[in-house]
């Protein structure tokens, strides 16, 4: 069961599967990346709207589908990293109950929970957010879900 370097072969598994789900996540942020920036550059912003960004050019050629890039893997970056966070969270508690309480451990999974927490509201103001793109998409004005985003989420200037 064990390898030549004393590790066990269950251990180096995981770390294989967990390098290579790292270097997905690498490559699609990377493919994700690069397509905003082309659609950045083959679209026109004429104006600066720093609030209602989003709705305001959502119908703009380019810019709609840079926008929906660009949220979506916001999107689904905060979502997996909220269940991350919460699920390394609980696995420390697990360790604290069964070798005993450790300051260090309980410090730890209390940042974990305030990351997750974080992370939770990034995930809900950027799904408001592709939601409100999605109705101006669709002939609806719900650019009411963008303001509320917009004035209890921390922007650029």
């Amino acid at each position: 069961m064990s390898g030549a370097d004393g590790e066990l072969e269950g251990d180096k598994a995981g770390r294989h599967h967990t390098r290579w789900r790292v270097r997905v996540w690498i490559v699609g942020h990377c493919l994700v990346v690069m397509a905003v920036i082309v659609c950045f550059v083959l679209g026109d912003v004429p104006d600066e709207r720093p609030t209602d960004f989003d709705t305001y050019y959502a119908n703009a050629p380019f810019i709609g589908e840079m926008l929906v890039f660009y949220l979506s893997s916001n999107v689904v970056a905060a979502g997996g990293a909220t269940v991350v966070c919460w699920r390394w969270s609980r696995n420390i508690r697990k360790e604290i109950r069964t070798n005993g309480s450790a300051t260090a451990d309980g410090w730890l999974r209390a940042s974990l929970y305030v990351l997750g927490a974080g992370f939770l509201s990034h995930f809900i103001s950027g799904s408001l957010k592709l939601l409100a793109i999605a109705a101006r998409w669709n002939g609806r004005n719900w650019d009411v879900l963008n303001d509320l985003v917009c004035e209890y989420a921390p922007s650029e200037p």
